[in-house]
């Protein structure tokens, strides 16, 4: 069976077969033109606490789903983008053009069969502004610190 999986950032896997002994199979993300950004101008934002890296416990952060909902947001005015890219990049009409706010960099993929039960790592590139990952619509990573 297919694993589909619904991803919300810009990266690459790699998997771990037995405990400390790392294999090289990897998958890139970045650098295909199936992704999909949006800017969620609905999402209340502001008045978020933050957490430093030793703070984070997933499980007991608060969630910030979609303003429109999971199941609807891949139907919403998303444009289609090739990461790496920013916010400013694709929406800014000038080079001083700022975002502030929320955004969703999302792309659908399917997991190879063989990586299904192993234990998989995110390698987010870069980034400089607060991050939640969504892996199936469950906060799977945070960070705030960013770079």
């Amino acid at each position: 069976m297919k694993s589909i999986v619904r991803l919300l950032v810009i990266i690459s896997f790699f998997f771990c077969s037995k405990k400390g002994e790392t294999q090289r199979l990897s998958m890139t993300l970045s650098g295909k033109n199936d992704w999909k950004i949006w800017m969620d101008k609905r999402a209340e934002w502001i008045k978020d606490s933050l957490y430093l890296p030793e703070e984070v416990v997933l499980e007991k952060l608060p969630v910030n789903p979609p303003s429109c909902g999971w199941e609807t947001l891949f139907n919403e005015q998303e444009i289609p983008c090739q990461v790496p890219t920013t916010v400013e990049e694709q929406f800014g009409e000038r080079n001083t053009w700022t975002y502030h706010g929320v955004s969703w960099f999302y792309t659908t993929f399917e997991l190879p069969e063989n990586w299904e039960q192993k234990r998989v790592f995110l390698n987010i590139a870069q980034y400089n502004q607060r991050i939640e990952v969504f892996v199936n619509n469950q906060l799977v990573g945070y960070d705030a610190v960013g770079m």
